[in-house]
């Protein structure tokens, strides 16, 4: 006869998260991204959401695309889903690298300030995260703690700019501290949130004129 108790699934224990942690830092770690080659990505995506905002709308190619760049990434990152596991991460990031103690602790605020209202303002969640690069030389030259986050893609231009300005700002206002990242961001953001709004109006305008036209040719 099947034995039919069911079957009781128990948590990982923390020295097995922490094996699994550390195997995802060796595997970024000896895979680290080119710093200038972040630097073109990142400089791409931010040309997407220029075009996003002149458009209006997200070009299929360019979901693909940032997809792929979001893959690209991924395969020099160390990724974690929960907070708590984060902080480990964190820690083994600090002691692999000499890092000051209260490193991690800051860090950690930091990220999960964004994450919270990442996951608050209806983003979808990738994960907690830290990128390994590398220099000219191959030789690993940083790490960069971030949040993987993505827009709703149902959200227009000023939505979306509205929303992620609120998740860059979001150490602001948990610790009263944006990261110099941050602070570019926003005045990027910023600027592509006055566009944005400016072509809204256009938008609607022409939209009363031709429903005015319409009433006349009624």
């Amino acid at each position: 006869m099947r034995d039919m108790r069911p079957v009781i699934e128990t948590a990982p224990t923390i020295e097995a998260v922490s094996v699994r942690i550390e195997k995802a830092l060796d595997a970024a770690q000896n895979n680290p991204i080119e710093e200038s080659r972040l630097v073109e990505l990142e400089a791409e995506i931010s040309n997407h959401k220029r075009d996003f905002v002149e458009r209006g709308t997200r070009s299929a190619e360019d979901e693909a695309r940032e997809e792929e760049i979001l893959a690209e990434i991924l395969r020099s990152s160390a990724v974690v889903e929960d907070v708590a596991e984060y902080k480990l991460m964190l820690e083994s990031i600090a002691r692999r690298h000499n890092l000051p103690e209260d490193w991690s602790t800051h860090m950690l605020a930091h990220e999960n300030a964004h994450a919270n209202v990442a996951i608050s303002t209806g983003h979808e969640f990738v994960g907690y995260a830290a990128i390994h690069m590398k220099d000219e030389s191959g030789a690993l030259s940083s790490i960069q703690p971030l949040v993987f986050h993505k827009p709703d893609p149902t959200w227009g231009p000023v939505e979306s700019l509205k929303k992620g300005i609120e998740v860059t700002k979001a150490p602001e206002v948990f610790e009263n501290e944006m990261s110099e990242g941050d602070t570019a961001s926003v005045a990027e953001d910023e600027a592509h949130l006055a566009r944005a709004q400016q072509l809204e109006v256009q938008r609607q305008q022409r939209m009363s004129q031709i429903r005015e036209e319409l009433a006349e040719i009624d």
